[in-house]
């Protein structure tokens, strides 16, 4: 009997080991689950980020393009532009879309007005958000009055 009572012992003693060891695997096995799925959320919002930040780029490239076709335009319908606006100075912002736009005028020699045929550069700016981009073009021999065409673009 005494060897029943012994075994017997040894059988109550198993079980709860048992179930410590299923327990720590259950959590280990959530704790992973846990870790993978809060990766996962972070990758995606870093993939969104990163694709915002490209689609606000692409947008301020086409506003600083708008920019230097709005500043030929009204630069054609102003006999006087040289007089009109001022040496590098930003002319008021326009509104477009999710951003803006804006341009400027920079004689190389410091002054739109003097020589009256001097090239002049045109800076267009466009912002999206974070995102600006800036382009400009130069206007050759250009004189008050005189049409602008783009044939006389020279793309910096």
């Amino acid at each position: 009997m005494r060897y029943a009572s012994t075994l017997s012992r040894d059988n109550r003693c198993r079980p709860r080991q048992r179930r410590g060891t299923i327990y720590v695997a259950v959590l280990g096995v959530a704790v992973i689950l846990t870790i993978i799925g809060m990766m996962s959320v972070s990758l995606i919002r870093i993939n969104r980020r990163a694709a915002t930040a490209g689609f606000d780029l692409t947008e301020a490239t086409l506003l600083a393009q708008s920019a230097i076709e709005q500043s030929m335009a009204k630069l054609t319908d102003a006999p006087a532009w040289r007089t009109a606006y001022t040496h590098d100075t930003w002319e008021v912002p326009i509104t477009c879309g999710a951003g803006l736009f804006q341009w400027k005028l920079v004689a190389n020699s410091g002054d739109l007005a003097s020589p009256s045929n001097g090239a002049v550069k045109i800076v267009g700016r466009g912002t999206v958000n974070d995102a600006v981009q800036e382009f400009s073009v130069y206007i050759e021999n250009g004189s008050p009055g005189a049409d602008i065409v783009p044939a006389t673009w020279t793309i910096e």
